[in-house]
């Protein structure tokens, strides 16, 4: 019985040439929409309007509270960034400038929660509504649109 040929360098060369060639081409097959989106290393206008358009955060760091539990000694700490249009450009230096202001009436807003009201399920989202609510009336023209919260742990 004769054994087979074994490939030449050349066929072994070959073969991993089109085996990168075909990886290549599928992973910028897969990559396409997200090449799309940018134009000369920006994002393009049609991503950055409309109603799903990405925000801009600005990060407000952690805050450590206690609740305002008078039986129990609780204990929150909460991470927050706040959401809004990329489009609004002067929004991010009014929240630098008023970073300090902000950071206590959210402080202050944090601590008057009970942990009753921290273990409900919509608590998070009452407490998104009165942070927004809160940072927007400080500023100049509101255009917070969301609250994130980057950590939430209570005790």
């Amino acid at each position: 019985m004769a054994s087979p040929n074994p490939a030449k360098p050349s066929e072994i060369r070959d073969r991993i040439i089109l085996i990168a060639l075909f990886g290549s081409l599928t992973v910028l097959i897969l990559l396409s929409p997200l090449i799309s989106r940018h134009v000369n290393g920006q994002v393009s206008e049609s991503t950055l309007s409309g109603p799903h358009a990405p925000l801009a955060t600005y990060p407000l760091g952690i805050f450590y509270e206690r609740t305002a539990d008078t039986n129990d000694n609780h204990m929150m700490l909460v991470g927050i960034a706040l959401a809004y249009s990329r489009t609004n450009t002067t929004l991010r230096s009014e929240l630098l400038k008023k970073q300090e202001s902000i950071r206590s009436s959210i402080s202050n807003l944090l601590g008057l929660q009970k942990m009753e009201f921290l273990r409900n399920s919509e608590s998070k989202d009452i407490l998104k509504l009165d942070i927004d609510t809160s940072v927007n009336s400080q500023l100049t023209n509101p255009g917070i649109e969301d609250v994130y919260f980057t950590q939430f742990v209570v005790n």
